[in-house]
């Protein structure tokens, strides 16, 4: 009997080491693209929102955020930023790496 349980043990340990393993990368992966999304929400509320609320232009209402062909790509959207407009702060004071760009891009586009 007592072989028997050791045995089913020794199953059960062998069947989560191959599990977790598995199962880790998936939830590390989902960790990882919330803290994006967490970054670039906040990137944008402390930058960019006082003038493009909700997706907005308070500036040119014409141009707003939503839609516009300046979020059609990550390169684009970089290209767009990194040519100095006079109403928005320096874009390298506001992105710090291609970490930040690519976390403001992509909350930028699920704006709506």
């Amino acid at each position: 009997m007592k072989q028997t349980s050791s045995l089913k043990m020794l199953s059960l340990v062998a069947l989560m080491l191959v599990v977790f393993p598995l199962v880790s990368p998936a939830a590390n992966k989902k960790s990882q693209s919330k803290k994006n999304s967490d970054r670039g929400a906040y990137l944008y509320m402390a930058s960019c929102e006082p003038c493009h609320q909700t997706g907005g232009n308070m500036i040119n209402p014409d141009k707003k955020i939503v839609n516009s062909d300046k979020i059609t790509s990550e390169a684009v959207f970089k290209k767009f930023l990194a040519a100095q407009h006079a109403q928005m702060p320096p874009w390298k004071t506001i992105v710090k790496s291609e970490a930040d760009l690519k976390a403001l891009y992509n909350y930028v586009r699920k704006l709506k």
